[in-house]
């Protein structure tokens, strides 16, 4: 199984040496950089579940070095992964710029960690961000191999995803645990294809048990998820008058992180 990945990137090589080992420990896995240029292509390009990002990422002893804080501002609108500045300066007016919120909307990074607090807090800040969300992960049988890699992806970004093939135990009855599965879920991801749009079977009875957890929630939760796997028509009625999310698009896999993460902090 996948473990989540997270970014450390800091320009002080041993602490990063010893910042990886201890979270490596706490079952994470840990990705490092020592400079902007190669932070961001990580950001980019790997399946990151939250960075940590030092305040003064090119230099410590140069007062006007704000580089690991203009990385935040520059991915703002890029990737949805969020964000911890790091700095062994405790100072007040580093705290309220990183957390202040730009343009009244979000703030750059979740969280603000000073390192004399010690690796115990950067931990707290980083389990206290990754909350388990439960996801259910609804598929057609041909697109098992599709919903694999969807199943760990969102392992690697946090999360906590549920897929028949993979949380159902030898001797259980399949359908009580899927049943039990969607009742329990903070999530219900419908992975559509060509297979499945017109398929009839349990998938149709899985969505239609999410259709009726979703009518008791408020209107403008985020809760049943239609994820494309391909390019395909949605032809169930309910599921089109939901936002779909693209995996087969570039971005594909980061918007639908991004809904869970927007349902997450919506108040229930």
């Amino acid at each position: 199984m996948s473990t989540p990945t997270i970014l450390l990137a800091d320009n002080d090589e041993v602490f990063l040496q010893i910042a990886q080992e201890f979270l490596e420990r706490r079952g994470y896995h840990v990705i490092c950089a020592t400079n902007p240029l190669r932070a961001r292509d990580i950001i980019e390009q790997a399946h990151i579940a939250l960075a940590v990002i030092d305040y003064r990422l090119m230099d410590d002893l140069d007062e006007r070095d704000k580089s690991g804080l203009n990385l935040v501002r520059a991915m703002m609108t890029i990737n949805s992964i969020p964000k911890i500045i790091l700095t062994k300066f405790d100072r007040s007016d580093y705290a309220v710029e990183s957390l202040k919120p730009i343009k009244g909307e979000i703030a750059m990074a979740v969280d603000f960690i000073v390192k004399q607090e010690g690796l115990e807090r950067m931990l707290q800040a980083i389990e206290s961000i990754l909350v388990k969300a439960r996801i259910f992960l609804c598929y057609a049988r041909p697109d098992e191999e599709k919903a694999l890699s969807v199943y760990e992806n969102l392992t690697t970004a946090g999360f906590v995803p549920w897929m028949d093939k993979k949380s159902i135990q030898g001797g259980e009855n399949w359908e009580v645990s899927i049943r039990r599965a969607i009742r329990k879920a903070d999530f219900f991801i419908a992975c559509l294809s060509k297979n499945s749009v017109n398929r009839r079977g349990f998938m149709q009875r899985e969505i239609r048990l999410a259709l009726n957890i979703w009518d008791e929630k408020l209107e403008d939760d985020i809760y049943l998820i239609p994820a494309r796997l391909e390019d395909c028509d949605v032809t169930h009625e309910k599921l089109r008058e939901l936002q779909w999310v693209d995996l087969f698009e570039p971005d594909g896999f980061q918007r639908l992180i991004q809904a869970i993460r927007v349902g997450m902090r919506k108040p229930y």
